[in-house]
């Protein structure tokens, strides 16, 4: 291989503590750097610091308009 290859960036936004910890085991296991947000204002922030390249959204998180307000400002 020429080089070495940039890990790719993952967000999990998830409230259950331990489902995020599984999916972040799992991912970590298979080479990713993974970050994780317990609530959508935390995960938007994250986003905004340090772009991910996936976003896997938990999206029965507690109703907030962080996330819709978000996307909607992006079209």
């Amino acid at each position: 291989m020429g080089g070495m290859m940039a890990k790719e960036r993952i967000l999990i936004i998830e409230d259950e503590a331990r489902i995020a910890q599984f999916v972040e085991r799992g991912l970590i296991y298979e080479g990713f750097h993974v970050k994780v947000a317990s609530d959508g204002q935390a995960g938007l922030n994250i986003a905004r610091d340090n772009p991910p390249d996936l976003v896997l959204l938990d999206w029965m998180l507690a109703p907030t308009t962080t996330w819709s307000n978000h996307f909607q400002s992006t079209n």
